[in-house]
């Protein structure tokens, strides 16, 4: 995400979009993806997971170089939230088997611990970075007539 220069706290709440958008209509798209694979339910988790995540995904690449190079270090902070909450809202989406692998985990049962206080951390920080670099037209217009 830094690295293709893109606004890490769009991306954020793009993710947080697909987390609203699996709980609404997650389960209605299990079901109609358990009905077309023949109750394969690795299949209906996959689409949980292409729910979650193809909003940011698709942030990703549409808002691709739109950050200045040298605005990047504002974008760490909700990247990283970015990462982290993409984590834990992925990890429940997961096969039971897996989810049970995920929570033997020492890392996970810190994460665990700090969900709430991480959510907190990306939203505000991702606000804040998206009110702080907004788009000014008037800097456009001054640097085509330079």
């Amino acid at each position: 995400m830094l690295w293709l220069r893109t606004n890490a706290a769009v991306v954020f709440l793009a993710l947080c979009a697909g987390n609203v958008l699996v709980t609404l209509s997650g389960k209605d798209a299990q079901l109609l993806t358990s009905s077309f694979t023949s109750g394969n339910q690795v299949a209906a988790h996959a689409v949980m997971i292409i729910m979650l995540l193809l909003p940011a995904v698709l942030m990703i690449f549409i808002l691709r170089k739109t950050v200045a190079k040298s605005k990047m270090p504002f974008q760490l902070l909700p990247a990283v939230a970015t990462g982290v909450v993409g984590i834990l809202l992925v990890v429940p989406q997961l096969t039971p088997l897996a989810q049970s692998t995920v929570a033997a985990n020492q890392v996970w049962q810190q994460l665990l611990l700090y969900e709430e206080f991480i959510l907190l951390v990306g939203v505000f920080g991702s606000l804040l970075v998206a009110g702080v670099s907004k788009h000014h037209k008037s800097d456009d217009h001054k640097k085509k007539h330079k």
